[in-house]
């Protein structure tokens, strides 16, 4: 991988292009904001059910690995998305090709990796459950301190 004479990504690779795959290799040129999971998985999950992602700088460039059920699906993706920026003003051009690998393995979910078949909803749903089990502990804290006081109460009249 290289910069052409634009200054823009080119992928220099010594082997045949893949003509059809269910994971896509994205590779970001132009970055102005790190890509994360949300982001990436706003823009790809229109073009169909995203099961996997991993992101990741590979020789100071930001690339990532995004996984479909099928080659069709990561093919519409592909076709669509190609070229496309994922900030106005240009800035984090996406370029798609094919990628060698057909599974994905993901190690943990974080702001660089999704497995979205263990946990559906991604980075917002896990922020949404995170904040929901929060508000209930705060809840069960206060209903707890409110029986607390209500027994004082009870054993100070007698």
């Amino acid at each position: 991988m290289g910069m052409n004479a634009g200054g823009s990504l080119e992928h220099a690779t010594h082997y045949p292009p893949i003509s059809s795959s269910n994971v896509l290799l994205v590779l970001i040129d132009d970055v102005a904001y790190s890509p994360n999971v949300e982001a990436l998985h706003t823009i790809f999950s229109t073009y169909g059910h995203v099961m996997k992602m991993t992101i990741f700088e590979k020789s100071s460039y930001w690339q990532a690995l995004v996984q479909y059920p099928d080659d069709a699906t990561a093919a519409m993706a592909k076709q669509y998305l190609d070229g496309h920026h994922m900030y106005p003003g240009g800035k984090n051009r996406l370029k798609l090709e094919f990628s060698t690998h057909r599974e994905l393995q993901v190690w943990g979910n974080n702001d660089r990796n999704w497995d979205f078949t263990t946990a559906p909803g991604g980075p917002v749903a896990a922020k949404e459950a995170a904040a929901a089990y929060a508000a209930a502990r705060e809840a069960a804290a206060r209903d707890a301190a409110a029986r607390e006081a209500a027994a004082k109460d009870a054993a100070a009249r007698q």
